[in-house]
């Protein structure tokens, strides 16, 4: 009868400590990444002209975690021009996210536009680190597309500006 207590209480011991245990390790898990968004979203616009298109996308999806925004990545071959699904007071927004070294064309506020179909998104966004050309904001214009330049790029890292300040 004994062994029987000393079993159970030893047992639910184990239980405890094993819980103990998750749940730090999740907290620890949850501090830490927390702590390399915070990091990123601090960068400077010249930091993010280094990025890889990866490392880009990753700096876009933590300025809109920063913003409330709950976020989806899509697969990396076949997005259909969608590289995050963002999510806020039940607004789905197709995002493009496009690192590059020159500005960006109409084919990706073509290609965003046709991905917020698929994802069944209400507005687009194609955001960059360059400028758009004229026929990228001509095609914007027309359609539920936001373009996020540089300069509001850098005001967004800056907390100058929220996502939602350039949504419609």
């Amino acid at each position: 009868m004994l062994c029987r207590k000393v079993s159970s209480y030893l047992l639910s011991f184990c239980l405890c400590v094993i819980a103990l245990i998750g749940v730090w390790f999740y907290y620890f898990v949850y501090l830490k990444e927390q702590a390399r968004r915070e990091a990123l979203v601090q960068l400077s616009i010249d930091q993010v002209d280094k990025m890889t298109g990866v490392e880009f996308e990753n700096y876009v999806e933590a300025l809109l975690r920063r913003d409330g925004y709950k976020t989806e990545t899509t697969p990396t071959s076949g997005d259909y021009g969608v590289d995050l699904v963002a999510i806020k007071d039940k607004q789905h927004i197709a995002i493009q996210c496009k690192r590059y070294t020159k500005n960006i064309d109409q084919a990706a506020v073509r290609e965003v536009y046709a991905g917020m179909t698929k994802y069944h998104c209400s507005l687009g966004v194609v955001i960059t680190n360059r400028h758009f050309t004229k026929h990228a904001v001509d095609l914007a214009s027309s359609t539920n597309c936001i373009l996020i330049d540089r300069e509001k790029l850098a005001l967004l890292a800056s907390k100058r500006s929220t996502i939602d300040g350039y949504l419609r």
